[in-house]
């Protein structure tokens, strides 16, 4: 299924519509990730489960 921007001939991708402190907060998690900042899902789950969320 198209979505209606794809449907009217304009090519849109989601990135675009974002607001812009949206697309930064995005590129910089990306830019964090290529330098090898993140977290193994394992670490995050020890997180949540000290808050008693699991």
């Amino acid at each position: 299924m198209e979505s209606q921007t794809e449907t009217k001939g304009n090519k849109s991708d989601w990135f675009d519509e974002l607001y812009s402190e949206q697309q930064n907060d995005v590129l910089k998690g990306i830019e964090e990730a290529d330098r090898g900042e993140t977290y193994s899902h394992i670490e995050v789950v020890k997180v949540f489960e000290k808050w008693g969320l699991t």
